[in-house]
């Protein structure tokens, strides 16, 4: 330990050092006592704040959850329901009019057929707005919107809930549509992770704002000791003769101890 903080660790505030200089043991007591109380409300009022901003966070966090778990509920119903691949044996494409095509190149040649006068007309800057159902791909309706010169593509399972994307009408209408289905299934499962990750931190951070709103301030009976100890020594301080003196020494003590 070097000698500054030799000094700062036996350094005296002035009102500890009048405390001594009045000759009543009272007095310094009163003195550190004061200190005491000062830093357990000091600790108290931060308790309080914290629990107040748990108490609101409780809210805000629950909201987050719930927001959570209907997306990892939606998006696990989703994955289940869409697992085709998008070639193979096992690729199917059924179109709106109930039409089975179980190769890659004729469905996506069926579909750009199907738009090829909405997708001409935007190239030649005859904006079209119409609305086709394409059909149903990997457990997937598929829906197309053409507004202006956009071509948006609608994918839904139960009409309650939809994923919408841009198309680009320059490529291969078809291929574009059917490639789009595949990549989003190829990446819900990335977005199942993250909402899942979401889900429990909005868990654990709930959990830890309902330990702090239920919990109570571990010095709250040193607290109420300390004050009470205040009344006696003020009682104390009051039945000694001189007890003005004392007072006007206490006073002073105590003013300049609050100023540090």
């Amino acid at each position: 330990m070097n000698s500054c903080e030799d000094i700062s660790s036996t350094e005296m505030t002035f009102a500890e050092l009048k405390a001594q200089t009045s000759g009543s043991p009272l007095v310094l007591e009163m003195v550190s006592l004061t200190k005491t109380i000062q830093l357990l409300e000091a600790k108290k009022n931060s308790f309080l704040r914290s629990k107040r901003s748990a108490i609101f966070d409780i809210e805000n966090q629950e909201n987050l959850k719930q927001k959570a778990q209907k997306m990892v509920n939606q998006l696990k119903v989703d994955i289940q329901i869409g697992l085709l691949p998008l070639k193979g044996d096992k690729f199917t494409f059924t179109s709106d009019s109930s039409q089975v095509f179980t190769k890659f190149s004729s469905a996506c040649d069926h579909i750009t057929n199907q738009l090829s006068n909405t997708v001409a007309s935007i190239a030649l800057g005859f904006h079209k707005e119409k609305d086709f159902k394409i059909g149903t791909f990997a457990g997937f309706n598929l829906d197309i919107s053409a507004k202006g010169n956009i071509i948006q593509l609608a994918i839904s399972t139960d009409g309650k809930r939809k994923y919408h994307f841009n198309i680009d009408t320059k490529a291969n209408i078809g291929r574009s549509i059917l490639s789009t289905v595949n990549n989003f299934i190829e990446k819900m499962s990335n977005h199942l992770e993250h909402y899942e990750n979401r889900l429990s931190d909005a868990i654990d951070r709930l959990e830890h704002a309902h330990n702090i709103a239920n919990s109570d301030f571990v010095d709250g009976n040193l607290l109420i000791d300390s004050k009470q100890r205040m009344i006696l020594l003020k009682t104390e301080i009051s039945e000694l003769g001189g007890a003005e003196e004392i007072k006007s020494d206490l006073d002073d003590a105590e003013i300049f101890d609050i100023a540090a």
